[in-house]
């Protein structure tokens, strides 16, 4: 054998050799470990949740334990269990079992006080109303559309003089002062705008002064004591209406999250804080206590 043919053989004996040593790496466990068994409560190496849902759950899914939950519904997951999950014919105009007004309102209508953040189908006998008022408020993040008995003369939850007048009277009118909406933002905020965001509208007392300057103010606070010329509080959903004389006013609200800081007031015009003129009418101010990231 020349030696051409002898460097060719040592190469393949090499290789040949190199196979062997991963395979035996790859198929005869080391020494003192044992084979996985599937049903012994632990998920060991070598098991996972396709080959043994019953050791090794992810997020708490167990595919055939009857609940079809998460990404078991979704077809184009591993995760997926037509076992728990059978198909939904959503939009046959039949409300099944396995469907429900969140999942399908197409077939299946909502319930009285049922809420979501877009329009919805309602059962029979209700009405939908949408609490969400006002240019300072739009959009509106979170639920504001609700299905309510609006129209049986009882001004009920969800239901406002603007959004149910059949149910709830307006309050005696003015001719001149000041009216709006209180609301208290919470959550990230950052744009895009998500469900994480959240402005709801509050009851909280409302104070007018008389026209606080902006070095008065602490921040966002007015911690100089001084007798407001009217008060109210706004209602659960965040109105109030005061009757006020002409002229000019700051408009501030206690902050639940801080009741003993001061009045509230996040607006500046003119060097004044949260001001209104009034003059013969009636000024609209939306006040929002914002405690968002933005």
């Amino acid at each position: 054998m020349d030696n051409k043919n002898k460097t060719l053989l040592i190469v393949i004996l090499v290789l040949v050799a190199l196979v062997v040593i991963i395979l035996l790496i790859t198929l005869i466990p080391k020494a003192g470990q044992q084979k996985p068994v599937c049903g012994n409560g632990k998920c060991e190496l070598g098991e996972d949740p396709v080959s043994c849902p019953q050791d090794c759950k992810t997020g708490g899914l167990v595919c055939g334990d009857g609940k079809c939950e998460g990404a078991e519904a979704d077809n184009t997951t591993q995760w997926y269990c037509p076992q728990d999950c059978k198909p939904i014919k959503c939009g046959n105009n039949i409300c099944e079992s396995d469907e429900t007004w969140q999942t399908c309102n197409q077939d299946c209508c909502a319930p009285e006080n049922a809420g979501a953040n877009k329009e919805l189908s309602c059962c029979q006998g209700l009405k939908l109303v949408d609490t969400c008022y006002g240019p300072m408020l739009m959009p509106c993040p979170g639920m504001h559309f609700y299905c309510t008995k609006c129209g049986n003369g009882i001004c009920a939850e969800h239901e406002t003089q603007w959004n149910c007048p059949e149910d709830c009277k307006s309050p005696a009118n003015i001719t001149r002062g000041v009216e709006g909406f209180v609301t208290l933002t919470q959550g990230d905020c950052m744009p895009p705008i998500t469900s994480k965001c959240n402005k709801t509208f509050i009851s909280t007392k409302v104070n007018v002064y008389n026209a606080v300057k902006e070095n008065e103010m602490s921040g966002v606070y007015f911690k100089i004591i001084r007798t407001p010329v009217a008060t109210t509080t706004s209602d659960s959903n965040g109105y109030y209406r005061l009757e006020l004389s002409n002229g000019l006013y700051s408009v501030m609200v206690i902050d639940p999250l801080n009741s003993t800081v001061g009045d509230y007031c996040n607006s500046r015009t003119s060097g004044y804080a949260c001001l209104i003129n009034v003059t013969n009418k009636v000024i609209r101010l939306d006040i929002d206590v914002d405690h968002a990231t933005h």
